[in-house]
Parts: structure tokens; C-alpha cells; sequence
């Protein structure tokens, strides 16, 4: 895999970069991309949700959510910061993932769902 696959099969995969590259420097710019959703996902959700997923989302206050939780406190549990440039495997992990499973509910009765892509780590190096 190169560099180029993500952004030439995931457009959206550039503006998240974009997006988590301005999150990281301080904007507090509104920001709402929609990710082109696979069959593959409809599918494995349509076993989970009472509701057909018709679409998926991030916005500034998900990427504030990662870049607290999650930007620089990983590796005290064993696993790697998350940047900005990681952001451009969401749409991969989320449509190709090699693995989805129902981990959990929050307190606001959503789902929690934990996808896997065991090549992610390649669309960013």
C-alpha cells in the first residue's frame, strides 16, 4: 500500500488530516466531514442498530475528543500517540476493517463498536 491509496480511494482522507492538523494547532473552526460508508459496514451494522446507518461523521469536537484522550497519553498503555496523519486511516479502518465488534453501551444507551485494520498503520507511513 502507498501513500496515494488512501486519498485516491478515500477523498475524505485529506481533509480529516487537514482537519486534526488544524484541531492540533488550536482552531476552533466548526468542522463536520461525512465518510463515504461501505456495504461492508451497512451491513454489520444492520446486525447491531435498530435503524439502517446511513451515514458517518467526524467533527472538531470528536477530533478535540482524540487529540485529549488519546494524542498524548498512549503510549503509558502500551500503544502509539495518535496524530494527525492518522487520521487519514479512518475511512480505511472503517470500511475494510478485518475485524468490528459491539464492545460496549454508553450511559446514553449508544453503541460502542471497535473496528480493526490490521494493515492500518501502512496508509500513513
Amino acid at each position: 500500500m502507498t501513500d496515494s491509496l488512501p486519498n485516491s480511494v478515500y477523498p475524505e482522507s485529506s481533509l480529516l488530516v487537514g482537519a486534526a492538523e488544524s484541531v492540533w494547532n488550536g482552531s476552533d473552526v466548526k468542522i463536520n466531514i461525512g465518510i463515504g460508508i461501505s456495504e461492508k459496514l451497512v451491513a454489520f451494522m444492520s446486525e447491531h442498530l435498530p435503524e439502517k446507518l446511513e451515514s458517518v461523521f467526524i467533527t472538531d469536537s470528536d477530533i478535540r475528543h482524540i487529540k485529549r484522550k488519546h494524542g498524548d497519553n498512549e503510549e503509558q498503555r502500551g500503544q502509539s500517540n495518535i496524530k494527525p496523519k492518522d487520521f487519514a486511516c479512518i475511512p480505511l479502518v472503517l470500511n475494510d476493517f478485518d475485524s468490528c465488534e459491539h464492545i460496549d453501551t454508553d450511559k446514553l444507551g449508544n453503541k460502542k463498536f471497535l473496528l480493526k485494520k490490521a494493515s492500518a498503520q501502512m496508509c500513513t507511513s
